[in-house]
């Protein structure tokens, strides 16, 4: 069975101007197509960070896990498997001299925290 699972970087206006960073809430999903739109639907209605509050979220950077897990037969019981695939996607409309500063730290959050994820 595969889940989908991203944790990120939300993007930004802030309130009082300017734009920042924040980390976004953890999503699961049983498929990538409603990852996306849960991802997508958190940017337009400004739910995916979680707990900044910014005037208008403009985009994300995201690690996308792929989880998948079998079973293994040992003599006559199993054992469970678990793999996992990352993708780094951005969603939204995030400037271009931003984007490989967020990708960096989202790389960074995915190394130090994948037992947490």
């Amino acid at each position: 069975m595969k889940r989908y699972i991203a944790k990120g970087i939300v993007w930004g206006n802030c309130w009082g101007g300017g734009q920042c960073g924040y980390t976004s809430h953890i999503l699961k999903a049983s498929s990538m197509k409603k990852l996306n739109k849960q991802i997508e639907e958190g940017i337009s209605n400004g739910s995916l960070d979680s707990g900044m509050g910014y005037e208008k979220v403009v985009g994300a950077v995201m690690s996308i896990e792929v989880r998948e897990e079998i079973k293994v037969a040992r003599g006559s019981s199993y054992k469970p498997f678990t793999h996992s695939d990352y993708n780094i996607k951005t969603y939204g409309d995030i400037p271009k001299g931003i984007i490989a500063q967020l990708v960096e730290s989202v790389l960074c959050m995915q190394s130090t925290h994948n037992q947490s994820w």
